[in-house]
């Protein structure tokens, strides 16, 4: 039974649409653009429906829900956090930062070992498949978000040993 879940962020949370065309490079403009908040605006970023239908049930059930992402700019992560709170409003805890895509499977063992959570109960959905091969050798139940957007969100949560409730 899952008891937690983790999400990255970048083309799994929120899907961008640069409207020049390029995305960010971290360089001096991104970073400046960081400062002045418009690094991401609206017409940038977008979150999928069936993902936020998928986080609102994960919420439902009392699922805890983390923001895993990647970022080697440090000052992205406020962002992102404003972010998923205008996007999905209420439903991730924190926003975790790591220095690299590998640190995201640490930061998740750790957890388990701070809440004593065996790995097969947490989730991890990331569009990166190193990262998820990496995470599913260390027994963590992994998915893409494509695979989240697939199929139906009834369907996904009873994968993942949840009982359907509406027929009670």
């Amino acid at each position: 039974m899952i008891e937690v879940a983790f999400f990255d962020f970048d083309d799994t949370l929120i899907v961008h649409s640069y409207l020049d065309g390029h995305e960010p490079n971290e360089g001096v403009e991104d970073c400046a653009n960081i400062w002045l908040g418009d690094r991401y605006n609206d017409e940038t970023y977008m979150a999928p429906l069936v993902m936020q239908l998928f986080v609102l049930e994960l919420n439902r059930k009392g699922i805890p829900c983390y923001g895993l992402t990647y970022d080697a700019n440090s000052m992205a992560a406020n962002i992102k956090k404003t972010i998923l709170d205008e996007k999905y409003p209420k439903c991730f805890k924190e926003v975790i930062v790591t220095a690299t895509p590998e640190k995201k499977i640490e930061v998740m063992k750790g957890y388990c070992r701070a809440f004593n959570v065996p790995l097969k109960n947490v989730l991890f959905v990331d569009d990166r498949q190193p990262t998820l091969d990496l995470s599913r050798q260390s027994g963590i139940t992994s998915t893409t978000p494509q695979e989240v957007l697939c199929k139906d969100v009834c369907a996904i949560m009873k994968e993942l040993g949840f009982k359907d409730e509406s027929n009670s």
